[in-house]
Formats: C-alpha cells, sequence, structure tokens
C-alpha cells in the first residue's frame, strides 16, 4: 500500500472530487493511530463505503473511536491495480496483513469467514433447509 494515508478529513473534504473520477471496487485500511488498531474492508463503492464508516453507518467501534477524538488515518487498494483477481481474497490477506482480526476491529478474517466461536451445524428442522 503506497503512501502514509489521509485523515478521515482529508479524505471527507476529497470525497467529491474522487466521485467524479467514478467510485472503484477495492478494499480500504481505516488505521487507528492512537491505539494502533486496523479495521480492512471491502466494497465495489469504496469511497462512499469509508465515507459511511466515518458518518456513523458503517463498523459502530470504528464510528465511536473517531466521534471521541481517536486518530486515523485510511489507505485505499483498487483491485483492479492490486494484482488479485477475488475481492475477498484481497481482503482475507489485508486482514492478515494487519492483524485487523486478531488486534484490530474486524469481527471475521474476511468475507466468507465465520467468527472463531461460530460453527456451522447441519440442521434436522425441514423448515430451514432450502
Amino acid at each position: 500500500m503506497k503512501g502514509e494515508g489521509v485523515s478521515p478529513r482529508e479524505f471527507l473534504s476529497a470525497r467529491d472530487a474522487l466521485l467524479r473520477n467514478g467510485d472503484f471496487t477495492g478494499i480500504y485500511v481505516i488505521h487507528n493511530t492512537t491505539k494502533d488498531m486496523n479495521y480492512v474492508g471491502q466494497s465495489v463503492r469504496v469511497v462512499g463505503r469509508v465515507t459511511q464508516h466515518f458518518t456513523g453507518h458503517g463498523n459502530g467501534d470504528v464510528y465511536a473511536d473517531y466521534k471521541y477524538g481517536d486518530d486515523f488515518t485510511i489507505n485505499v487498494v483498487s483491485l483492479y491495480e492490486s494484482g488479485y483477481e477475488s475481492l475477498d481474497a484481497l481482503e482475507r490477506d489485508a486482514i492478515r496483513a494487519y492483524a485487523a482480526y486478531d488486534c484490530g476491529y474486524n469481527r471475521t478474517r474476511g468475507n466468507g469467514s465465520y467468527p472463531s466461536w461460530f460453527s456451522v451445524m447441519p440442521t434436522r428442522d425441514s423448515r430451514l433447509r432450502s
């Protein structure tokens, strides 16, 4: 990931200019520099999704820390420029690389993953089968 990122204020100020070129598919890394914690997410509309996190419509823990004064930086990676073919794989690798599940804000290891406490068990209830 290039650079040191931008602050939420810089990102939100540049939002309209970023959207003029069209939103894009990729991942984003939100770094709480106060607590040294990361949140990694994916979206087919990265600019819009990152905006949601800092306006109270994304990860509640990220927003709470932002609202109460923690400092953050934001980095984004376009799927197209990443070398990955799968958005899910890009996100999973970034979550692992940034330890966003083990000591960050992520509650799963990536899209299609389940939290460690969750187990999928077969059901005998026919109402729950398709």
